[in-house]
């Protein structure tokens, strides 16, 4: 991303090669490219049109809450949807945004978009009883496709130093990890409903 942000003459914030140590070199540029973007004014679309105009192959990872996000689906080849919840009040309690703009994303994406892989990061105590991964099931089937992806990931703490860093609270504990074992039978479950399971 970050010869993405020369070649196209985006400009960043003078903190940019501030944020480039370690883990946060890999991380950094992405979001580094979107500031960089709203400072130059350039919209988003038109950031993805420049993109697939220059050859390049272009992906997105989202929480899907967006509004407008349809609008940038015929400009990207591998779009990345969160699903982190499948009850609403739960989803608006953990997430602070409403699953119904989710979903709604989630339904156009499977009709208009070529290549979708929704992913449930797997939190214990939050989404990983039995009940919720037979919900989970039930709202998959209705997102089924030839090109829908269905990945678990399981719960990690690899962005609690950054929290730290922004002197923020990080509000999760021990009880937040998940086993292997309920992953696989997650898994297992997503794929005896005839729906593709991705193994990350």
């Amino acid at each position: 991303f970050a010869i993405v942000i020369y070649l196209l003459k985006i400009p960043t914030p003078t903190f940019f090669n501030t944020t480039m140590g370690g883990l946060s070199g890999l991380t950094a540029p992405l979001s580094m490219m979107v500031i960089g973007i709203s400072l130059a004014g350039m919209p988003l679309r038109e950031l993805f049109i420049r993109l697939k105009g220059a050859g390049l192959h272009t992906a997105i990872e989202t929480n899907g809450s967006h509004p407008r996000l349809p609008e940038l689906f015929p400009y990207i080849d591998q779009l990345i949807m969160d699903c982190k919840h499948w009850d609403r009040e739960k989803h608006k309690e953990y997430t602070g945004v409403s699953i119904e703009t989710v979903l709604k994303n989630l339904k156009a994406a499977v009709k208009e978009h070529g290549q979708l892989d929704v992913r449930v990061p797997l939190v214990g105590g939050v989404n990983d009883s039995e009940e919720d991964m037979e919900r989970f099931a039930g709202l998959f089937e209705t997102l089924r496709g030839d090109k829908v992806t269905f990945e678990i990931l399981k719960y990690h703490e690899f962005g609690k130093n950054k929290w730290e860093q922004c002197g923020w609270v990080y509000g999760m504990d021990e009880r937040a990890h998940v086993t292997a074992e309920q992953v696989r039978h997650f898994r297992e479950l997503i794929k005896s409903r005839g729906l593709n399971v991705k193994i990350s």
